[in-house]
């Protein structure tokens, strides 16, 4: 398998390892500018999810292929809101988009958000039959 990737080499190197082990595939990783095989969308500063699987099978002809991207992914170009995904599988080649893991929410962001402090559960109402069962 090849594990195609733009500018994101410790996370296709952890995914890379993850999937040998898991399923006992060898992976190669290969770093590239993916810009010739996602059709952009202006409107939302993303992309289309599929990618050029013309392009790809001419140079990956016989190979499972993996692309790792932090583009914002949509099926189409009606609601950013509506038409975002994670990823997408095209015959041989899937493709995940990162964009929308960096964060607490589902928003787009091009770099991963730090969370500072603890997170907590939230707490019941007062007047909740199990209010007074876990500690504030």
């Amino acid at each position: 398998m090849i594990l195609l990737h733009e500018r994101m080499h410790s996370e296709a190197t952890h995914l890379g390892g993850l999937i040998e082990e898991v399923f006992a595939i060898p992976v190669r990783l290969i770093e590239d500018d993916l810009e010739r095989l996602f059709v952009p969308l202006p409107k939302f500063a993303g992309c289309r999810c599929e990618p050029n699987s013309t392009l790809l099978t001419r140079e990956f002809p016989d190979t499972a292929v993996f692309l790792l991207t932090p583009r914002d992914l949509y099926l189409g170009e009606k609601s950013k809101d509506d038409e975002w995904v994670l990823g997408v599988n095209v015959g041989q080649f899937s493709v995940v988009g990162t964009a929308r893991l960096m964060g607490h929410d589902n928003a787009p962001r091009s770099f991963a958000e730090s969370h500072q402090g603890s997170v907590s559960a939230p707490s019941l109402p007062d007047d909740h039959p199990r209010a007074g069962s876990r500690p504030r």
